[in-house]
């Protein structure tokens, strides 16, 4: 009937030759557990837990009882943050002892945990999208991409966030974080983040081409140098196409897209309806390839549409040097008047 200890992370005797429990640790994160000792002993309260040889800088604090003699517990909480000079195997040792009246007190024996405190902290890691990632989307058609990353340091919270500001009408939504390990003994052994980038290009984006970086990085807290990972995703807007929705007419998109329906449906041979099916790819504009000595104007004036008609299809012709420069061979976005054609 002498005291016991009940529970993570204590739970053999080293004195019965099983190896003691192992906890892992990190430099500069607080590694903070539970202690508990009960005794049944008749009349017997649990009157203290003593340690043998605590890592310099480790305490026992709060400890509170409850029960009544004969059922009685006590639980101390064991806290204590790593120094780099301090990444190693450490055992904390433990002894519980009671107390009853008229009686010498029992010892629950010398019961150790060993404690592996890591030098390294690791870096988190993107799961998803895989390095050289790109993304192609269709004009005026909303998209989705989950972003989701981990970190093998349980201890600490994970950010995931764009590298710089969204624009455009991008957007990531808050990221869902699994919970870190308050306790040493949690069960958790890594933390994730996920969250979803959304972007419904507009109509005036054909041709629009992006690198967007996100960043994922722990939370970090006194004393430690966060950790941190860049991931890159090249989102292209698709020239001159958009993808049939649910819902969706010839003449509805040809509202979307502020162009006659009548030359939309002329640009899509394959059309056998004027309620195209839901994924079908479509051309909102005629695809040049451009020549020799073409200018915006002369195609314009060839099309019988304006300058601005045409950059408005094009987002990588809207500067004024890529207006002026036309290469030979560079392919372009026309919506030509059908009668001039």
């Amino acid at each position: 009937l002498k005291p016991v200890f009940d529970g993570l992370p204590i739970v053999s005797n080293v004195s019965t030759g099983s190896p003691p429990p192992v906890l892992n640790g990190f430099v500069g994160y607080e590694i903070f557990f539970t202690i508990t000792a009960k005794t049944s002993r008749p009349g017997a309260t649990v009157a203290e837990i003593r340690s043998f040889a605590l890592p310099e800088g480790a305490q026992l604090l709060n400890s509170v009882v409850e029960g009544v003699p004969g059922a009685h517990t006590m639980h101390i909480d064991f806290r204590w943050t790593p120094l780099p000079t301090q990444a190693q195997k450490h055992y904390v040792c433990l002894e519980a002892m009671d107390e009853v009246a008229g009686q010498d007190p029992l010892s629950s024996g010398q019961h150790c945990v060993l404690l592996e405190v890591a030098a390294e902290n690791p870096a988190p890691v993107f799961d998803f999208p895989p390095e050289n990632t790109t993304i192609r989307f269709y004009l005026a058609v909303f998209n989705s991409i989950v972003i989701n990353g981990t970190n093998d340091n349980p201890y600490d919270n994970i950010l995931l966030v764009p590298k710089v500001t969204l624009t455009q009408g991008q957007a990531l939504s808050p990221p869902v974080a699994t919970e870190k390990k308050i306790k040493a003994t949690d069960p958790a052994t890594r933390v994730s983040a996920a969250a979803t980038f959304t972007w419904q290009p507009g109509i005036h984006l054909g041709a629009y081409s992006e690198t967007i970086c996100f960043v994922l990085s722990q939370q970090g807290g006194p004393g430690t140098i966060p950790s941190s990972k860049e991931r890159c995703i090249l989102m292209i807007v698709q020239r001159c196409k958009y993808q049939a929705q649910v819902g969706d007419t010839i003449q509805g998109i040809g509202t979307t897209f502020e162009s006659d329906w009548l030359s939309l449906w002329a640009l899509n041979v394959g059309l056998s309806t004027f309620d195209p099916p839901v994924g079908q790819e479509m051309m909102i504009g005629r695809l040049y390839i451009v020549q020799p000595g073409d200018t915006l104007l002369s195609v314009a004036t060839e099309f019988g549409t304006t300058v601005d008609g045409i950059k408005q299809l094009n987002f990588d012709l809207t500067s004024d040097s890529a207006a002026r420069e036309l290469p030979s061979g560079k392919e372009i976005c026309i919506f030509p008047d059908t009668c001039t054609e």
